[in-house]
C-alpha cells in the first residue's frame, strides 16, 4: 500500500478516521528489514520477474531494472507489490524498530526489534509509555514538576524516526505532538483545526435523498446497542420516491471507453463492474465500484477489486486495503480448475454490513460454484473471508449474482442466472439471514421477449426494483449482444422489459451495471450504465465503457 502524500494529510475534507488511517499507513509502512532484506532477486523486465514468480519466496526483494524494487506477500501469491521509494531505502538499514497499527482503538503501537510494545498513542492522540501510567501529556501539564528531571533536554523530541542515511521524516515534539516530514503543523493540530469538518454536504438532497419508511428500523436496529453501521449505498434500499414508468426504455450509446489501471498491469481488460452510490461519500468517493481483471482473457487474474471515483468516469483503485481481494484459489485436485469470477456487492441490513462478494469456481474434479465475501463497517477494516452460497451442498451455476434485501418479507433474495432445460433464466432465492445463509428456491422468472440472458443485476430506484440484463453470443447464434432494462412488477411477481438499451453502432457489451442520476435542481431522473465489452479488437476489448441515458421528468 503506497504511503500517504503530504497533500492527503493535509487534505481538508479529510475526516477525522480517515487521517488516522492514513497516519497508520505511514508509521505502519516501516517494515523490519531483517524479514526483507536476507535475499534479493533482480531481474531485467516485469515480464521476466512474473515469468519466474513461482521460484520468489516471499517477502524477498525483487528488484527490475528501470522499474524499481517489488515483493511477493506469500508463496502461492502471483502479484508482485512494489515497494515506494522510502520503504526501498529503509530496507538498507537493518536494526529498525518496528511500528505498526495494531488491532484496537489506538491510533500507533510502537515495538521494539523483539516485537515488545513500548509506547503507543490511544485513540485520544494521548501518548503512553509502557510501565507509566500516565500519559505523557499529563505529565507535561505540570511543567514544575519535571523541569528538574528534565534539566537541559526540555527542548529535545521525545521521539525521532530517521530513515537509512539519518534524515529525519518524523518525531514526537516535547509536547508529545506528532509532525511530519514537510509539514508545518503537527498532526495534532491539523486534526483538531477547522478545515477537517466540512461545513456543508457537497450534494443536492431533498426528500428523494431520504431512505423509505421500511428501512429505517432496521437501522436502528443495528445502531441501537451503541454500535457503528457502514454507509448504506443509494441503490441498496428504497427511497421516498416513485420512479417514472418509462425510465425502462432510457437509451445510451456506446458511451466513452476508460483507462483503468488493475494491480496486474495499465490499461487493463476488465469484467463484472457493481456500481455503489454513495450520496455523503464512502473512503473518500462517490461511488465505489467492483470489478475483476481480465488481462488477455486469462480467468487466472480474474480476482475482485474495489476502485473509487467522483465522476463515473475516472476510477481510481483504492489503496486502502490489500488488492484483490481474494487470490485465485487453490486447486484440491491435480486435475481441476479453479478461480474468481463474478463480483458483487450487497448490504446487511441486520448487522449493518456492507458486503463486497464474488463468485469462485471449481472445475474439473469436484467441480462447483460458489459465493463468498467479506464484510465492513469502515470501509477499512474487513473481515476474513467467508462462505455465502455452499455450492457443495446446493449446487448451481450461479452466474452474475446479485443480492437484495427484501423489507416487506424480510427476506435476502440471490437472483442468478442458470441453464434450463427451457434456455437460460433468472432464478431467485432467498434467505433470512446473510451469516451462514439458508437459501431456498423461490422461482424461474420468465425470459427477456426475444432475447437471452447472460448477466444479470438487480437494485433499488425510489420505491421499485429494477434490474439490467445481457444478452451475450455465449447464449447462442441468435444472441442480440445488448442489454436490457427491466423493472419488478409486484402483481405478477414478474419483470417488466424493455427492448434494447443501447442504440446505434456498439462494441457487443458483456456484464453491466447502472446508477440512478437524480438532478433534483432539474426534477429529472436518467441512468448511468457501465459494461465492459466483448468485441473490438486489443484495444477495445474487454475495456470498461460509461455512457449516461437521457432524462426524464420524474
Amino acid at each position: 500500500m503506497p504511503l500517504p502524500t503530504v497533500e492527503e494529510i493535509t487534505d481538508p475534507t479529510a475526516t477525522n478516521t480517515q487521517m488516522k488511517q492514513r497516519l497508520g499507513q505511514l508509521v505502519g509502512s516501516v517494515v523490519d528489514s531483517e524479514n526483507l532484506n536476507t535475499l534479493t532477486r533482480s531481474y531485467a523486465t516485469i515480464q521476466d520477474a512474473y515469468s519466474d514468480i513461482a521460484n520468489i519466496p516471499p517477502f524477498v526483494l525483487v528488484r527490475v531494472l528501470n522499474d524499481g524494487e517489488f515483493y511477493k506477500e506469500a508463496n502461492d501469491s502471483l502479484i508482485l507489490k512494489k515497494l515506494p521509494e522510502s520503504i526501498s531505502s529503509i530496507l538498507a538499514n537493518k536494526n529498525k524498530k518496528i511500528l505498526e497499527n495494531r488491532e484496537g482503538n489506538n491510533i500507533l503501537n510502537v515495538l521494539d526489534k523483539d516485537n515488545q510494545l513500548t509506547m503507543y498513542l490511544d485513540q485520544y492522540s494521548q501518548l503512553f509509555l509502557t510501565g507509566v501510567d500516565k500519559s505523557v501529556q499529563a505529565y507535561l501539564d505540570d511543567v514544575e514538576s519535571i523541569k528538574d528531571t528534565l534539566g537541559d533536554k526540555e527542548k529535545k523530541n521525545l521521539v525521532e524516526f530517521t530513515d537509512a542515511i539519518d534524515g529525519l521524516y518524523a518525531y514526537f515534539s516535547e509536547n508529545a505532538h506528532l509532525f511530519l516530514a514537510e509539514l508545518t503543523q503537527s498532526v495534532q493540530a491539523i486534526l483538531n483545526s477547522d478545515n477537517l469538518s466540512a461545513k456543508s454536504n457537497q450534494f443536492v438532497h431533498d426528500k428523494k435523498s431520504v431512505i423509505a419508511n421500511e428501512v429505517q428500523p432496521y437501522l436502528l436496529s443495528c445502531l441501537s446497542g451503541g454500535g457503528v453501521i457502514a454507509p448504506m449505498p443509494f441503490s441498496q434500499a428504497p427511497h421516498q420516491f416513485t420512479p417514472p414508468e418509462d425510465l425502462i426504455n432510457v437509451k445510451v450509446t456506446q458511451g466513452q471507453r476508460l483507462t483503468v489501471d488493475t494491480v496486474y498491469k495499465k490499461d487493463d481488460g476488465v469484467v463484472h463492474p457493481h456500481i455503489l452510490e454513495f450520496r455523503n461519500g464512502f473512503l473518500g468517493y462517490r461511488y465505489i465500484l467492483g470489478l475483476t481483471p481480465y488481462f488477455l482473457t486469462q480467468d487466472k487474474y480474474e480476482n475482485p477489486c474495489i476502485y473509487g471515483s467522483h465522476d463515473l468516469l475516472n476510477f481510481e483503485l483504492i489503496d486502502k486495503f490489500p488488492q484483490p481481494f481474494s487470490e485465485r484459489p487453490i486447486v484440491e485436485f491435480e486435475n481441476q480448475h479453479a478461480y474468481n469470477s463474478d463480483d458483487f456487492f450487497t448490504y446487511d441490513f441486520y448487522s449493518g454490513e456492507l458486503i463486497f462478494g464474488w463468485r469462485r469456481s471449481y472445475e474439473g474434479a469436484g467441480g462447483r460454484n460458489e459465493l463468498w465475501g467479506r464484510r465492513t463497517k469502515n470501509g477499512l477494516d474487513w473481515t476474513s473471508e467467508e462462505l455465502i452460497y455452499d455450492g457443495k451442498t446446493l449446487g448451481g451455476v450461479l452466474l452474475s449474482p446479485s443480492i437484495i434485501f427484501n423489507f416487506e418479507t424480510g427476506l435476502y433474495e440471490l437472483y442468478i442466472v442458470e441453464g434450463t432445460a427451457n434456455g437460460w433464466r433468472i432464478r431467485r432465492m432467498t434467505s433470512p439471514t446473510l451469516k451462514n445463509p439458508r437459501w431456498t428456491h423461490s422461482k424461474y422468472f420468465q425470459p427477456i421477449p426475444n432475447a437471452n440472458i447472460w448477466h444479470f443485476e438487480i437494485r433499488w430506484v425510489g420505491s421499485e426494483l429494477f434490474g439490467l440484463g445481457h444478452d451475450d453470443a455465449m447464449t447462442g447464434s441468435d444472441s442480440s449482444k445488448n442489454l436490457y432494462l427491466c423493472r419488478y412488477d409486484k402483481a405478477s411477481d414478474e419483470f417488466v422489459w424493455s427492448d434494447k438499451v443501447i442504440t446505434g453502432e456498439h462494441y457487443d457489451p458483456y456484464k453491466a451495471t447502472f446508477a440512478p442520476i437524480l438532478n433534483l435542481e432539474n426534477n429529472t431522473i436518467a441512468l448511468q450504465i457501465l459494461w465492459s465489452s466483448r468485441s473490438g479488437g486489443d484495444e477495445n476489448m474487454w475495456k470498461l465503457y460509461s455512457s449516461k441515458s437521457n432524462s426524464i421528468e420524474l
